[in-house]
């Protein structure tokens, strides 16, 4: 892929987004099924109203859609854990193979931290990555997260691997 990626626009998905989500997800689950927690084939009986509740306007979350020239090439989201309103979780992270290496990574990261900015509830950020997943392993240390523990999963691929678990502290005295 030679496009610079400056060129990419992320944005909040709005609730008239939810079949450009559907794809994305969709997409995401046929080609990286051994690194994500659904399948493809639960996902994709799911019913319009289920994928339409999932870009549903909530100040508790947000999924953004990675677009290039007006078509989704990735996504990322952001949500407050519901019994624990001082942690955020950031997940559902995934870019399309030809965007991949591009440096990103970054650029998720950064629009999920714009968008907890708003939330000074909020002390921690945790995620997780399959132990196998090297490149999330990367992003994740690289943006200063901090190992906490695993717990062994069997994935939708069926192999038995730990999932890994992350916290990145927030600085609360700015």
């Amino acid at each position: 892929m030679t496009e610079n990626v400056d060129s990419l626009h992320i944005r909040p998905l709005l609730p008239e987004d939810w079949e450009v989500y559907k794809f994305i997800r969709l997409k995401a689950l046929q080609k990286d099924r051994a690194m994500l927690t659904s399948t493809y084939e639960l996902e994709a009986t799911y019913p319009d109203a289920r994928w339409q509740a999932s870009v549903a306007a909530d100040d508790n979350r947000q999924i953004f859609g990675v677009f290039h020239n007006g078509t989704i090439i990735g996504m990322t989201a952001v949500r407050i854990e519901p019994d624990k309103p001082d942690t955020a979780w950031f997940w559902g992270s995934w870019l399309d193979k030809d965007w991949r290496g591009m440096g990103l990574t970054k650029k998720l990261f950064a629009t999920r931290f714009e968008w907890l900015a708003g939330r000074p509830a909020i002390k921690r950020v945790v995620m997780a990555h399959r132990l196998s997943n090297l490149p999330s392993k990367h992003a994740i240390v690289g943006h200063g997260f901090h190992f906490t523990h695993s717990i062994d999963h069997t994935w939708p691929d069926g192999e038995t691997e730990p999932n890994c678990f992350y916290e990145l502290k927030l600085d609360t005295t700015a």
